[in-house]
C-alpha cells in the first residue's frame, strides 16, 4: 500500500501548525511571564505606599487634642475666637492657621469639621488673597458668588463644608492650626 505525497504533505502542513501554535503559545507565555514581574512590583509599591501611611499613624504622634489627618497633625479648635486671634493661637502652638496645599488636604480634613465654619490662612492683600506665607493659592474653592467683599469688610476666609467664604475678620469663628514640621 503506498502512500500519497498528498497524505505526507497534509500531515507534514498540520505539524507546521502545531509548531506555529506552539511558538506563539510559548511567545505568549513569555509575555505573560515577562509582565508578572512588572504588575508584581505595582502591586508590591502599592502595598509598600499603603503600609508606611498605616505606620505613620500608629508611629506618629500628635500634641494632645490634636488630630492626625493625612501625614499631619492638626488643632481642630472647640472655641471661636477672631481670625487675629486664631492666628496667634496657633502660633502659640507652633503651627500655622491652616495652609490648604491642595484639594486632597481640604476633602481629608472635611469629614472633622463635622459642617462647622473654620478660620484658614488666607485673607486679602489689596486685590489678591494669599496664605498667610504670601504664597498664592494652588487651588479654590469659593463657595458660588463667594468672594464678595461684602460692605468692603470681607478681608478673611473661613471654610465650611469644603467652599470657602470670605468674612470680616472680627467674626469670631472656629479655626484650624496646621503644624509647621515636616
Amino acid at each position: 500500500m503506498a502512500i500519497s505525497a498528498s497524505f505526507y504533505s497534509a500531515i507534514y502542513a498540520e505539524m507546521l501548525e502545531l509548531k506555529q501554535n506552539k511558538m506563539e503559545t510559548k511567545k505568549e507565555l513569555v509575555s505573560q511571564l515577562l509582565n508578572v514581574p512588572v504588575k508584581m512590583e505595582e502591586r508590591l509599591m502599592a502595598e509598600m505606599t499603603k503600609l508606611k501611611e498605616d505606620m505613620g499613624k500608629y508611629l506618629r504622634k500628635c500634641p494632645e487634642n490634636w488630630q492626625f489627618v493625612g501625614s499631619k497633625c492638626y488643632y481642630i479648635s472647640t472655641t471661636t475666637l477672631t481670625w487675629e486671634e486664631s492666628k496667634n493661637d496657633c502660633s502659640m502652638r507652633n503651627s500655622n492657621l491652616l495652609i490648604l496645599k491642595d484639594k486632597k488636604e481640604m476633602d481629608d480634613l472635611q469629614p472633622s469639621l463635622k459642617g462647622k465654619a473654620f478660620w484658614i490662612g488666607m485673607t486679602r492683600n489689596f486685590n489678591a488673597w494669599l496664605w498667610i506665607d504670601s504664597s498664592i493659592p494652588s487651588f479654590t474653592s469659593w463657595a458660588p458668588n463667594e468672594p464678595n467683599n461684602a460692605y468692603f469688610q470681607e478681608n478673611c476666609v473661613e471654610i465650611k463644608e469644603g467652599t470657602w467664604n470670605d468674612l470680616n475678620c472680627i467674626t469670631k469663628n472656629y479655626y484650624i492650626c496646621k503644624e509647621t514640621s515636616n
